[in-house]
C-alpha cells in the first residue's frame, strides 16, 4: 500500500458564496487547522489487498463493480472498514514495520478535503473549468452522456495527478460536504495517523 505524507497547516474548507453549484445551506466557509501531519493512502484499498486481509469480498454479485485486484473495493460499509483499519495496524505493528503511537484509520472529512486540496483554493483540484474533468477524475456520466455506461469503480491511478495533487483520483468532483464515506460510494480509504492527531475548527 503507497502512502503519501500530507503536512501539518491550515485551509480554508468549504467553498466561497460565488462558487457554481455550490450548496448554500451546508458549505459556509470555515479555517481548519490539521496540527500535525499524517500519511493518507494514494490510493483507494484495492480489491487484492482488502481480501488478502479481510478475506472477503463485499463487491460480489453488486452492481456497477468491475472484478479485479487493481479495482477499489467497494460496497465497503463503515464497520467493515474500521475492523480493516484495526487489522492492518494490528499486522503491521506486530510485523515491525508501524512507529510506536501510530494507527491507521479512516480519514476525518477535514483530513480528506485537506489533502485532496494539497494547497488549491479552487473549485476542483485541478483549477475552475469543469471542461478538464474527464482527464483527472471518473464521473460516471454526471456531467456526460458518454460517460454513463462506467458507472463503477475504476482501476487505481489512471487518471491525471493534477499539480502539486497529494491523492491520485481525487473525488473532489463531488459537493465537498458530502462525507468521504458517500463521496467514495463504499469505497474504502485510509490514513496513517499519530493516535492523538488534532484537527481544529473555529471556536
Amino acid at each position: 500500500m503507497k502512502l503519501i505524507y500530507c503536512a501539518s497547516g491550515s485551509f480554508r474548507m468549504g467553498s466561497p458564496a460565488g462558487e457554481k453549484g455550490r450548496t448554500v445551506d451546508r458549505e459556509d466557509q470555515v479555517s481548519v487547522t490539521i496540527s500535525k501531519g499524517f500519511y493518507l493512502g494514494k490510493y483507494s484499498v484495492t480489491q487484492a489487498e482488502y481480501k488478502a486481509l479481510m478475506g472477503t469480498t463485499p463487491w460480489a454479485g453488486k452492481v456497477f463493480v468491475k472484478k479485479g485486484d487493481d479495482y477499489p473495493a467497494n460496497y465497503v460499509d463503515w464497520n467493515d472498514a474500521t475492523e480493516f483499519c484495526r487489522k492492518l495496524t494490528a499486522r503491521e505493528s506486530q510485523a515491525g514495520r508501524l512507529p510506536q503511537g501510530y494507527v491507521y484509520a479512516l480519514p476525518t472529512q477535514a483530513q480528506w478535503e485537506y489533502a485532496c486540496r494539497a494547497g488549491t483554493t479552487t473549485a476542483y483540484s485541478f483549477g475552475d473549468d469543469v471542461g478538464n474533468l474527464r482527464d483527472y477524475a471518473w464521473w460516471g456520466g454526471v456531467f456526460d452522456d458518454k460517460a454513463k455506461m462506467e458507472r463503477y469503480a475504476h482501476r487505481v491511478g489512471q487518471k491525471r495527478r493534477p499539480p502539486d495533487q497529494t491523492v491520485m483520483d481525487s473525488p473532489r468532483i463531488m459537493p465537498r460536504e458530502t462525507t468521504l464515506w458517500l463521496v467514495l460510494i463504499g469505497s474504502l480509504s485510509f490514513l496513517l495517523v499519530e493516535h492523538y492527531q488534532s484537527v481544529r475548527g473555529p471556536k
